[in-house]
């Protein structure tokens, strides 16, 4: 199979901790097949904070299904889902090859 393998971690209401306030219980699977497009990165450089945003698109198998509230493993870094996922459909045929997904890391570079 072409493409490459990520991690996919979703999340689910868990038990309420020790002051009653709401957790989410992690859980985590292999996607194989998926097409990683990379984009340029991107460096705000302010008085007050530095940043770095580095976006991805992910070309997922058909099926997929993904939540806002997902993050993917992509190569090492645990990325965001940025946005709503998206059927990927043809426009001329109608074939539907799987979804696209855009996920972020925005991390800061302050010391």
């Amino acid at each position: 199979m072409k493409g490459e393998t990520v991690l996919q971690h979703t999340f689910e209401p868990g038990e309420p901790d020790r002051y009653g306030k709401p957790t989410r219980a992690e859980s985590t699977r292999s996607v194989d097949g998926v097409g990683v497009a990379p984009e340029l990165g991107s460096d705000t450089l302010s008085l007050s904070r530095d940043s770095l945003t580095r976006e991805q698109t992910l070309y997922l198998p058909a099926g997929t299904a993904v939540d806002t509230s997902d993050e993917f493993t992509v190569r090492g870094t645990r990325y965001k889902v940025a946005g709503l996922p998206a059927e990927w459909v043809s426009y001329y045929t109608g074939f539907t090859p799987g979804v696209v997904v855009k996920i972020v890391l925005k991390a800061d570079t302050n010391g």
